[in-house]
């Protein structure tokens, strides 16, 4: 029992819009076109991101040494070998070891010190 009925407000509202079929498809269509649009995106960013993947090279693999020419040496890289111990042994003990090391990179197109077992060097007449 209501004391007052003239404070009493009712919540059904008779102004309120009456959601009809076909607005009920344009809400889930704009929400499946949100998320199309969405997937959309992230698939073009994956593409992007792994088709340049696809594209880096490594310089080692490209790279062609000119053979040796007279005065220079072939040396095979053993296992353990690293670049400073070819350079030390391959140049004369007066020259400065850190400019054999470079030579030695510029000359085999090297863009480490890296080597590996069964690398051909060619070192550089002094």
């Amino acid at each position: 029992m209501i004391i007052y009925p003239e404070s009493y407000q009712s919540i059904f509202s008779e102004k309120a819009p009456v959601k009809t079929a076909k607005m009920e498809w344009q809400i889930s269509m704009a929400a499946f076109s949100s998320n199309a649009l969405k997937l959309a995106v992230c698939l073009a960013l994956f593409i992007v991101l792994f088709s340049g993947f696809l594209l880096v090279r490594t310089e080692a693999s490209v790279s062609h040494v000119a053979p040796a020419v007279v005065g220079e040496q072939t040396v095979v890289v053993a296992q353990g070998d690293t670049l400073w111990e070819i350079a030390r042994k391959y140049s004369d003990s007066s020259d400065d070891i850190r400019w054999s090391v470079y030579q030695i990179r510029e000359r085999n197109q090297l863009s480490s010190p890296d080597i590996w077992p069964g690398q051909k060097l060619v070192i550089p007449s002094p």
